[in-house]
């Protein structure tokens, strides 16, 4: 969504002010031209799926990519001065909103358009809430030369993101594409269900990591203390839950899911084996961006895809 600058900028020693500046407009320019693409792409996603209600949803969610690059650089801003507290009750207040919003438009028979609400919604008051709390403004002029150095690290993280982004959808889009909704949903379930780890856990811990240890050296001893300090937290909260997965995969699934769901057990009970180990790496993402050791993510990132599509 920004071409790996913002955390190239959060990775950075230091900013000057032009820089900022140009930053700022360029998540903007960025913010725009991904919703155009999406209004663009709608037509033909919508024929992939053999679904025409795919065309209005995709095009109306594709406005959130202009909310998100308006508000995107003050949360920046705020993970480099590591004011995650602050940054937090902002998530906070537009998750509760958001969610509240979403269920209005359940009970208006909203149908799939309930998700687009949560999504528009939460960004908009994102962009409320963060511009009362970060105070930054743009004062100077823009100079896209001042970017090179950034613009170095977010390739690297570009290559990354994108191969990482299609193989954390390549199985479900396929399974959509060949199999239909219904073997879909037994299968999207159980991975929702174990995201929910990565998603309250690991990656809010490792944005933490990573503002930190881009503020050391890596030959500091604190770099490596927090590091291993950060995944052994991890692998504590995290692993007995995939091993409950896998253990009682046909009770979660009769808890969570219902009667209704059997056949999803033995996807949950696989798929937890598959989340213990992306958990006990999650650490990596963070150490290899602030020791600038980027281009290795994405051989990692391109080892996983060719896992995931065989």
């Amino acid at each position: 969504r920004d071409c790996g600058l913002g955390t190239a900028a959060v990775q950075a020693r230091h900013l000057t002010e032009e820089q900022c500046s140009t930053l700022w407009r360029a998540h903007l320019g960025m913010g725009l031209v991904l919703a155009l693409v999406a209004l663009a792409a709608a037509p033909a996603v919508a024929k992939f799926y053999r679904e025409p209600r795919v065309y209005s949803l995709l095009a109306t969610l594709g406005a959130s990519f202009v909310l998100l690059g308006m508000n995107s650089w003050p949360r920046i801003l705020l993970t480099r001065g590591l004011r995650f507290s602050e940054l937090n009750r902002v998530e906070t207040l537009a998750t509760v909103t958001a969610t509240a919003a979403m269920i209005a438009a359940a009970a208006g028979q909203a149908g799939a358009y309930v998700f687009v609400t949560f999504v528009l919604v939460f960004e908009a008051t994102v962009l409320l809430m963060v511009g009362r709390v970060c105070r930054w403004r743009p004062r100077a002029p823009v100079r896209w030369s001042s970017l090179a150095d950034l613009g170095r690290v977010g390739f690297s993280l570009t290559g990354h993101n994108v191969i990482a982004a299609l193989t954390a959808q390549i199985d479900s889009l396929m399974l959509g594409r060949w199999f239909g909704a219904g073997a879909l949903g037994f299968y999207n379930r159980p991975a929702q269900l174990l995201a929910l780890a990565n998603q309250h856990l690991c990656a809010p811990t490792t944005q933490v990591l990573l503002a930190a240890l881009s503020r050391l050296a890596p030959s500091s001893p604190h770099f490596a203390q927090h590091t291993r300090e950060t995944a052994n937290r991890l692998a504590y909260l995290t692993l007995p839950f995939a091993a409950v997965c896998m253990s009682l995969s046909d009770e979660i699934v009769r808890l969570i899911l219902g009667a209704a769901w059997p056949q999803a057990a033995p996807l949950l009970r696989w798929l937890a084996l598959h989340a213990a180990v992306s958990h006990l790496g999650a650490t990596l993402y963070a150490v290899s961006v602030a020791s600038g050791k980027t281009s290795r993510l994405a051989v990692m990132s391109g080892a996983t895809l060719g896992t995931t599509l065989f």
